[in-house]
Order: C-alpha cells, then sequence, then structure tokens
C-alpha cells in the first residue's frame, strides 16, 4: 500500500488537478512545473503549428481552487461536517 500511496502522489498525473501531481501543488511547485510545459509547447508550436487546434499558441492551464476526494458537506451556517 505504501508503494501506491508514494506512487498516487508523487508519479501520477491528475486531471483535477491540471495534470500536476499531488505533491507538485502542495510543495508549490506548480508554477515552475508550468513554466516548463509552456517552454516545451511554444518550441513545438513554433516548429509545427499545424499540429495544434486553430493554429494558436496554447495557453497556459489554471489550478483549480480546490480539489477534492471527499468535498466536505456544508452545513448550517458555514459549519462543515467531513463524511
Amino acid at each position: 500500500m505504501g508503494r501506491f500511496v508514494q506512487a498516487y502522489n508523487t508519479e501520477h498525473r491528475h486531471s483535477g488537478l491540471r495534470f500536476h501531481t499531488p505533491a507538485d501543488v502542495h510543495f508549490g511547485m506548480t508554477g515552475h512545473v508550468d513554466d516548463q510545459r509552456l517552454a516545451e509547447l511554444e518550441a513545438a508550436w513554433a516548429e509545427h503549428p499545424e499540429r495544434f487546434g486553430k493554429n494558436q499558441l496554447p495557453k497556459k492551464m489554471m489550478l483549480p481552487d480546490a480539489a477534492w476526494i471527499n468535498e466536505p458537506i456544508k452545513q448550517g451556517e458555514g459549519k462543515m461536517m467531513v463524511v
């Protein structure tokens, strides 16, 4: 189980996290990773713009405000309960 959790947190890229790992998000590495991705996309676009939809430079993907496995349920006046 430990190997699974390690891989899930550090290797698996989650679509809900804009293809970052949970570790990237937790440790604030998303900006660095996004900059590297954008540089690679710009280089690929410069060589083969026809491979990209609408022949325009790809945009940097934005992270969601929150990502949950089990989102807390709101109850009453701002009280939260985790299920």
